[in-house]
């Protein structure tokens, strides 16, 4: 249901309809409220985006033959009718942050219990993401220790210090090896919003391709956290 609108809405989620990222968090937390004409551009591009499913999900129009949509509809009460209303009242107060925020252990997608349930039984293939990382869970405790030993200096001073790697690390490595989402993890790192920590997390990943000592901090910081 939540991927089915994340597509949905990404013809939406533009700057020129204020739903650019700024706008989006803004409207999401209640500091915003859009205007009525705002709003209905927003609906009118919705539903009339041509290379979209969203007509046929919401009632507008007839799915095409080839379009199955009976897998998420009966994750919402009222069919059709009910995802255009779960769809467009959640349109009317902002995109709120993204699917892939909430994502554990870089590819499953759910509760903590459903998380955990896929752990005991996924039998990871060659070609899945953080297969390891979902037989091997940490804690964030475990990877602040780990950093702490590779970085030779405590969490409350490195943590801290700009321009200092042991945070940006600390929460690329739990961001594959603990299971927390975005949000849970941007709590304990002290209070960082979603947004900044999957930055952070992508900035880190950049600086790996171009630093080795960086590479070989990290494998041993992985290695730490194990124990």
């Amino acid at each position: 249901m939540e991927v089915s609108l994340y597509v949905h809405f990404n013809p939406v989620a533009v700057q020129g309809l204020g739903l650019g990222k700024r706008e989006r968090k803004g409207e999401g937390r209640g500091w915003v409220t859009p205007p009525a004409e705002v709003l209905r551009a927003r609906l009118e591009a919705l539903r009339e985006h041509r290379w979209s499913s969203y007509a046929a999900y919401a009632g507008y129009a007839q799915p095409a033959e080839w379009l199955a949509m009976q897998e998420v509809l009966r994750r919402v009460r009222g069919g059709r009718e009910g995802y255009r209303q779960v769809a467009e009242r959640r349109l009317g107060r902002g995109v709120k942050e993204p699917v892939w925020a909430r994502l554990r252990w870089g590819c499953v997608l759910g509760s903590e219990r459903f998380a955990q349930g896929m752990r005991e039984r996924l039998k990871a293939g060659r070609e899945t993401a953080g297969r390891r990382t979902l037989r091997e869970r940490r804690t964030w405790e475990q990877i602040v220790r780990a950093v702490e030993r590779v970085r030779g200096d405590a969490w409350a001073a490195c943590a801290r210090r700009r321009g200092d790697w042991a945070r940006p690390m600390a929460l690329y490595l739990a961001r594959r090896t603990t299971g927390l989402p975005l949000r849970a993890l941007g709590q304990a790192a002290g209070g960082m919003d979603y947004t900044a920590v999957a930055m952070a997390v992508k900035r880190f990943g950049a600086r790996l391709a171009r630093e080795p000592a960086l590479r070989a901090a990290l494998a041993r910081a992985e290695s730490q956290s194990a124990k």
